[in-house]
């Protein structure tokens, strides 16, 4: 397993920069050890990375975070976004609620997204997309996630709730 490097006080300059992230949109709960290893392995390598955690462990933290972090560490105008793919939508909508309410720019994609929310997402304003499979599979979502603009900002493609899934 991949671990921080850390200074003397436990802290490494990364999760410094996580603690001032989580602290500018409300967030005022200590990530554990193993969310903290996540996403720096997402925001520092951009790779692959794959992170089984029980239930109720924080998941969330490790996909929502991230774009949050680097748009923060980044020059001014730099935009990174998540697509969270859930199946589940009640817990997507209660997650878009929280997340606007602390002022992340977050939607869901659904039969009720409105054109003028496909123009801004198609513009970027969204730092965390959430879809439902179904949804993501339709010809008019692929062809903008498949966009130019999209392939540059896109660094993270979480599937949450994997186990609910059963076809696509």
């Amino acid at each position: 397993m991949y671990k921080c490097k850390r200074d003397e006080a436990g802290k490494t300059n990364f999760a410094k920069n996580v603690e001032k992230t989580m602290s500018k949109f409300g967030y005022n709960f200590v990530l554990k050890p193993q969310q903290m290893n996540v996403i720096e392995l997402i925001v520092k390598y951009r790779g692959n990375v794959l992170a089984l955690l029980p239930t109720g462990y924080g998941k969330s933290s490790c996909y929502i975070l991230p774009p949050l972090v680097l748009d923060q560490q980044v020059k001014k105008g730099s935009h990174h976004i998540a697509i969270v793919i859930s199946p589940l939508r009640s817990l997507m909508y209660d997650q878009v609620t929280d997340f606007n309410s602390r002022g992340i720019a977050v939607i869901a994609l659904s039969s009720e997204t409105t054109q003028y929310e496909l123009e801004e997402l198609a513009n970027g304003k969204y730092s965390i997309v959430y879809a439902r499979p179904e949804m993501i599979l339709k010809k008019k979502c692929l062809d903008m996630l498949l966009s130019p603009q999209y392939q540059k900002e896109v660094f993270l493609v979480a599937i949450d709730e994997a186990h609910s899934i059963s076809q696509c």
